[in-house]
């Protein structure tokens, strides 16, 4: 058991007891009290109410203690809702007791009923009301009760000690989410800055690479007009069938860049000197067409002829000749890495052919019939996986050099 010890602000205490026992005994009588006081009864139930104002005050205090210092539960509950249970533990248990006491006082002495209008019009809330406030006073000021409770004071201090750790943690959180919104903020912004950066960059390497392309092809193109004017060369009467490491270019070797392939393919002239005895190389041809059972070759120099059923299989196989669909093959020496849309939104892609070699077949074909010749769809990922950098270097070179006899 805890013992009880009075608080320093006794003397007031006391005297408001006083005043309260004579406030709610006199009540409505207020203006003539002498008539009240006249009664012998009067003196002795203002005496009685002062020993019992101080047992309610001592319960008051006991249900403050039980309900704040004691139960860890009610600390947790919000004010809304532990405001309303300490006046009815307090305030309304009190009042439900003192009019019980009034009832069996009353009620056995006379004839008079408490639960009268005329008592709750006017000697009611001369009770009612110092009590309420005395309860809403101690709820905010626990430190002020007349009785304290073991350990009380300390767990007072703790707890405004605690209440001021509390609120300190509350700032530093907010200074803290302040401070994390800014570098959110300003993360935002790097990453914005970053994003620029890449794409400029991005923007940078593809016009580059553009250009890069461009050039070779212009290179391409002016050599091959160049190559047009030499109409006095000698012709070769014999051809390598394939070329050695060595005399290929580096690029090639190093980079596989069939460009450059390409290009080194065209400075040995191979289509403008035939091979004796209808031999042609697997180079010379850019497009084979099937129509129903046959196959015909379109060659580098726009020229169209039928191809011997017995050199069908050999070429097919070539790893440099890709299916595009089911009436086309392209030989992909002769095609640029990126293909185009045939309309906006369609999965059908048309193969882009070198500029020079796609100006040799317009002039002798049909334009629109070589466009539909090179579009694909299904077989797209055949023409795709051709340039994967693990494709290219297993490609050999001198599959291009491969013959087959044309009719």
């Amino acid at each position: 058991m805890r013992i009880l010890k009075p608080s320093s602000n006794t003397i007031y205490y006391v005297l408001g007891i006083i005043i309260f026992a004579f406030l709610i005994n006199l009540g409505s009588a207020l203006p003539e009290p002498m008539y009240r006081l006249k009664k012998p009864v009067m003196v002795l139930t203002i005496l009685f109410t002062i020993p019992l104002t101080f047992l309610y005050l001592y319960y008051i205090s006991w249900v403050q203690y039980r309900l704040f210092t004691f139960s860890k539960g009610t600390k947790k509950r919000p004010l809304w809702s532990t405001l309303p249970l300490f006046l009815f533990m307090t305030a309304g248990l009190v009042w439900v007791f003192h009019m019980l006491l009034l009832y069996t006082v009353v009620v056995g002495r006379s004839t008079a009923s408490l639960f009268s209008k005329a008592y709750f019009a006017a000697d009611f809330w001369f009770f009612i009301i110092p009590v309420l406030l005395y309860c809403l006073y101690l709820f905010f000021k626990p430190e002020r009760t007349l009785f304290s409770f073991g350990k009380l004071e300390e767990l007072q201090k703790e707890n405004h000690s605690l209440q001021s750790v509390n609120h300190n943690l509350i700032d530093l959180k907010e200074q803290l989410i302040t401070e994390n919104t800014d570098l959110l903020v300003r993360k935002q912004a790097v990453k914005s800055q970053y994003y620029k950066l890449i794409a400029n960059i991005h923007e940078h390497d593809q016009a580059a690479q553009q250009l890069r392309i461009e050039n070779k092809e212009l290179s391409f193109e002016v050599e091959q007009l160049r190559e047009k004017t030499e109409k006095l060369e000698d012709q070769v009467t014999e051809m390598p069938l394939h070329s050695e490491r060595d005399e290929l270019p580096l690029l090639w070797l190093e980079e596989r860049s069939v460009d450059v392939l390409l290009q080194y393919i065209c400075e040995q002239k191979f289509w403008m000197n035939p091979v004796q005895d209808h031999t042609r190389f697997v180079l010379e041809l850019v497009i084979i067409e099937r129509v129903e059972i046959v196959y015909f070759g379109i060659y580098a120099n726009g020229k169209k002829w039928l191809l011997p059923n017995d050199a069908v299989e050999a070429l097919l196989n070539n790893p440099w000749i890709v299916k595009l669909n089911n009436k086309a093959f392209v030989n992909m020496l002769y095609c640029k890495k990126n293909m185009l849309s045939v309309i906006k939104g369609s999965k059908i892609k048309r193969v882009e052919l070198i500029s020079f070699f796609r100006t040799q077949l317009d002039e002798n074909l049909d334009t629109k019939h070589i466009d539909e010749l090179l579009e694909t769809e299904r077989l797209r990922s055949n023409f795709e996986k051709f340039w994967e950098y693990d494709r290219l270097l297993k490609m050999d070179a001198s599959r291009l050099y491969d013959t087959f006899r044309s009719n």
